[in-house]
């Protein structure tokens, strides 16, 4: 579940965490691994409730609060995830397309600094075309990317770039690490 928002209940009462369950399931008493960001956390979720109040159990697709012990660093940055199944990383490589230069598109050079949007994650990064020296816009290739902090990532998962605070282009996740 990527993180969404997170409200501090104060003196110790726990921490409220908002996202999509993306995949499975989550009860309150679940062991989680909070990912990506400053670093990585296992904690035991409290209680979960949807719109209508708590629950026993949210499944993928549905919108959900957990409530997390006192204390629990969580960022938006971040992803909830069953602990071992998802892992955060600083560098991954990219099949992409550019938006048409009518679009708004530019061109990616070797060392263009984007910013990138990996679920609810923004991270800065620097962009490295594998094909050359530069990608046109309105191209399609692979890219690697060298990100500002770690970031939960898995392979198949969707990122958007931007450029010089405009919209880039897209594409998906091929592989993770360096």
């Amino acid at each position: 579940m990527p993180v969404e928002d997170v409200f501090d209940r104060g003196w110790g009462r726990g921490v409220l965490v908002t996202g999509l369950v993306e995949r499975g399931r989550v009860r309150g008493g679940d062991t989680v691994a909070v990912v990506g960001g400053d670093g990585d956390a296992v904690v035991v979720i409290g209680a979960v409730e949807t719109g209508d109040g708590p629950v026993l159990e949210a499944s993928a697709g549905t919108s959900i609060s957990v409530l997390l012990p006192g204390g629990t660093a969580v960022h938006r940055v971040q992803v909830l995830a069953s602990p071992g199944s998802i892992e955060a990383h600083r560098a991954f490589t990219a099949e992409i397309t550019l938006l048409p230069e009518e679009d708004g598109g530019s061109v990616v050079r070797v060392g263009t600094e984007a910013l990138v949007h990996l679920r609810t994650a923004l991270a800065s990064g620097t962009v490295l075309p594998a094909s050359g020296t530069e990608l046109r816009p309105g191209a399609s290739g692979r890219v690697a990317f060298t990100l500002d902090r770690p970031v939960a990532l898995e392979k198949g998962q969707r990122v958007a770039i931007r450029l010089r605070g405009r919209a880039a282009g897209s594409g998906t996740v091929t592989r993770l690490g360096a």
